[in-house]
């Protein structure tokens, strides 16, 4: 992960207050994509879920 300037082809997404630069292309294949992270006894880290799959990864 890197931090960028905004650039022509990225779109700007707003959750919950933070601010994402995402380049359009990649907009379009992650909807409806959540990211999540959780802590636990035996293991901590993010979760990606899909709503289309249902499930994380």
């Amino acid at each position: 992960m890197t931090l960028d300037e905004s650039k022509e082809d990225d779109n700007i997404k707003e959750v919950e207050g933070y601010r994402f630069l995402v380049e359009k292309e990649l907009d379009r294949q992650i909807e409806g994509v959540t990211v999540d992270y959780k802590s636990g006894m035996l293991r901590k880290g993010f979760v990606v879920y899909m709503s289309a799959a249902g499930g994380g990864c």
